[in-house]
């Protein structure tokens, strides 16, 4: 089986970028949790509790999540067996979940309730995310061109 030629520089780039992410995501879960502990100890409005509380878990489970698959390319490429294709699948479950992210800050902007500068900041988060996916798939896609390429052999 032949081996991908990965850009290491650019994959890890783009991995202590994600990194930071995934940092900034579990500052801003805890950060909503904590607030939402003293909003609702001074203040009994259970609707802005369950919603820091409900966005603070999303922000600290899709940090997790992607540091995890993150990680775990890491692992892989230091042993070289990062294949292309858990690449692919890795990238894509990490932008989808910050895909969504950046819809629900879209969606909020449409009700007001989000600055623009905001959906500035998810929107260079799923970028992020977003330029390793279409590398992947790129190596992805050589690398099945190597594997899969006929081989003519002239009839005498």
């Amino acid at each position: 089986m032949t081996t991908t030629n990965w850009s290491y520089g650019f994959l890890i780039t783009f991995w202590v970028l994600q990194i930071l992410v995934c940092i900034v995501g579990w500052f801003f879960g805890a950060v909503a949790l904590n607030v939402k502990s003293l909003f609702t100890d001074h203040h009994n409005v259970e609707g802005a509790g369950r919603a820091l509380e409900t966005s603070g878990a999303i922000w600290i489970s899709f940090s997790s999540v992607s540091f995890i698959l993150i990680v775990a390319e890491i692992v892989m490429l230091a042993k070289h067996d990062l294949r292309p294709a858990f690449a692919v699948a890795s990238g894509a479950i990490k932008t989808t979940l910050w895909l969504v992210v950046f819809i629900i800050a879209l969606s909020n902007i449409a009700l007001g309730s989000f600055s623009v500068i905001t959906l500035i900041v998810y929107a260079i988060f799923l970028v992020m995310f977003a330029i390793p996916l279409v590398y992947t798939s790129y190596m992805l896609r050589r690398h099945r061109k190597i594997l899969y390429t006929p081989v003519v052999t002239q009839s005498v």
